[in-house]
């Protein structure tokens, strides 16, 4: 059976292009204007966890920064939804590939990339926009040539503090160290990361490497790099002096803008560049508080580091300055053993963090209605409620069943153990929903032999598969329907009555008035007309993300059938919300119908389709 496409409002998703801890990011296509796009979501778990709207409010807050930002070598943003902001989709090759390919960048190649690069945050900068997670994989090259900087989705306002206390967003690798000591963030961290990008392109290894995150944090807090000529000696030796500069621990030593470090590589007034001392850094942990262990997995060595939320470490430095030299070998070999006598002491602290498996205990699951049976990953967890004995920290699949009631499949992911939220399921009943309009109306109702009402009857619960409904009205012929219908759908049906050829007949009138035309071209049907019959799409079906909102109500669409027998000019005339109403117009933008036809001629029509979403009671 073939999956229905997800599409974000009009866009089509053709592919999943990647995905991060809060969003996913897709290839789409816009029918409208006929291209490709890339739409970046906040994923379905993270809506259903925001009770209070504060991620949906920091995400359109992002994607309005990134939509305001308009420069050649920044990528633009189209349109911005509740959920998602669409992009331009670019057709290159990011940085991180174009290193792994080439070893190391020329030093003309890295500067035909980098002062672009530094032209458009600076630029952004200007806007009050920092970009905060800049690395090889969020600059896109294109086959001529032009770098683009992608991925504004981290970018914060100047002006507005968007992470907790005490944490920070990016990739460590490439974060300045005020950023991973979660300390205040200005421009010049921004400069810190492409300045770190620039030395990864000039030498092909990043200046501060580790096997895993909290060698990789010491050594940015702490450690010099190596001097780039030594990694590329076709670099020239004044590179040494500029990246001691770029790379300063204290964010005033630094180069205090984009355009002041790409002066410094195209080697401009190198006599005046002012240059800072190294820092000789010691580490102290706080007696009565001991070092916040760094929940994370190990990354692969060699590979490109995920963008991470971490703690940032309880230490504190103190600095003296003191002149660049090479150390003696004596003096080197204490330096070594003091290093190494540190890094043991927050090993103590931090390694048994990363060799444990962490894992999540006690985690509450519940379900609308209780007494569903809950299988997490294909093995039968429990029946609700009930809590977990352990959960270990990842993505997990979950399967709930409960006899009556429609069965739900979706996936969950714990990144953090802290952050772990109760679990909650809501089932929708295994029904039907039937809506019938007479014309005329008040006629009685009937449904398998037994009496269901009289028209219009709205909402009336039945059984999935097969029903009779019979429709009668004094002076009419009672008219007769099979539906057939599968749980979760609604039926409409519109019995329009013939007059019984055997009940006398109503009085003509003096004048008889002709009907007038319809606006559009729609016209009404008569008893004798051909009604329109869906022949294919399926029913809306209720979103996960809704269900996990508690969301439920109806929703009733009006549209032109066309006589092509294709739905047009949708509209809601009754909302139950707006992820519920795109279910159902989604749905129905793919319904295909025989066309109706007036003696004998195909026409258009109007018609109204219901769908009710009833969470379980």
């Amino acid at each position: 059976m073939a999956r229905k496409k997800l599409k974000f409002g009009r866009y089509e998703v053709e592919s999943e292009l990647g995905q991060g801890a809060m969003g996913k990011v897709y290839k789409a296509f816009d029918p409208l204007t006929q291209r490709a796009v890339a739409i970046k979501a906040l994923k379905d778990e993270i809506l259903a966890q925001d009770e209070n709207g504060e991620y949906q409010k920091r995400f359109q807050r992002e994607a309005r920064a990134a939509g305001g930002l308009s420069h050649p070598n920044i990528i633009t943003v189209f349109d911005v939804g509740d959920n998602y902001f669409v992009m331009e989709y670019l057709e290159g090759k990011n940085l991180l590939k174009l290193i792994a390919e080439k070893g190391c960048l020329t030093l003309d190649e890295t500067l035909t990339i980098v002062s672009p690069i530094a032209d458009a945050l600076a630029y952004a900068h200007g806007k009050g926009v920092f970009h905060r997670d800049i690395k090889p994989a969020n600059i896109m090259v294109f086959p001529d040539g032009r770098p683009v900087i992608t991925d504004f989705g981290l970018a914060h306002l100047e002006s507005t503090v968007m992470t907790a206390a005490g944490q920070f967003l990016g990739s460590p690798s490439y974060m300045s160290p005020e950023q991973v000591l979660g300390e205040e963030i200005t421009p010049r961290a921004d400069v810190f990361s492409l300045c770190v990008v620039s030395y990864e392109m000039l030498t092909g290894q990043k200046p501060f490497p580790g096997e895993n995150v909290t060698s990789v944090i010491y050594k940015v807090v702490h450690a010099q790099p190596v001097p780039p000529h030594e990694l590329n000696p076709e670099l020239p030796t004044e590179y040494e002096h500029i990246f001691v500069r770029a790379l300063a621990k204290n964010p005033a030593q630094r180069f205090q803008s984009f355009s002041e470090f790409v002066a410094a590589l195209n080697l401009e007034e190198f006599d005046r560049l002012e240059m800072p001392t190294l820092e000789a850094t010691q580490v102290a942990i706080k007696p009565d508080k001991p070092a916040t262990p760094v929940k994370q997995d190990l990354p692969i060595p060699g590979e490109e580091q995920e963008t991470v939320s971490l703690p940032a470490p309880a230490v504190e430095s103190q600095s003296s300055i003191t002149e660049r030299k090479r150390p003696s070998r004596m003096k080197r070999n204490a330096l070594i053993a003091a290093a190494a006598a540190v890094l043991l002491a927050l090993a103590g602290f931090l390694l048994p963090n990363f060799l444990a498996d962490p894992v999540i205990t006690g985690l509450g699951v519940e379900t609308n209605p209780d007494g569903a049976e809950v299988w997490i990953d294909d093995a039968l967890a429990g029946t609700s409620p009930f809590e977990l004995d352990s959960l270990a920290l990842g993505a997990h699949d979950v399967r709930v069943t409960k006899e009556g009631f429609l069965p739900l499949e979706d996936s969950f992911e714990f990144t953090d153990v802290e952050s772990a939220e109760p679990l909650f399921f809501a089932l929708q009943p295994d029904r039907i929903n039937l809506f019938l309009e007479s014309v005329p109306d008040d006629a009685a109702v009937l449904v398998d032999g037994e009496p269901a009402g009289t028209t219009p009857l709205e909402d009336f619960e039945l059984a999935p598969g097969q029903h009779e409904v019979e429709v009668a009205h004094r002076g009419y012929e009672t008219w007769r329907s099979a539906v057939v219908a599968q749980a979760g759908e609604s039926v409409n049906l519109v019995a329009r009555l013939r007059r019984d050829a055997t009940a006398p007949k109503p009085k003509a009138s003096a004048t008889t008035v002709a009907e007038p035309a319809s606006p559009g071209g729609v016209v009404e049907l008569g008893p004798d007309d051909k009604q329109p019959e869906r022949i294919s799409g399926k029913p809306p079906r209720y979103p996960a993300m809704a269900r996990k909102l508690n969301q439920q109500g109806r929703v009733t669409v009006e549209f032109i059938l066309t006589e092509e027998g294709v739905p047009e000019q949708l509209q809601v005339i009754e909302s139950a919300g707006t992820v519920l109403d795109q279910a159902v117009m989604d749905s129905l933008a793919e319904w295909r119908y025989t066309p109706a036809e007036k003696n004998g001629v195909k026409v258009r029509v109007k018609q109204r389709v219901r769908q009710t979403f009833r969470l379980g009671r």
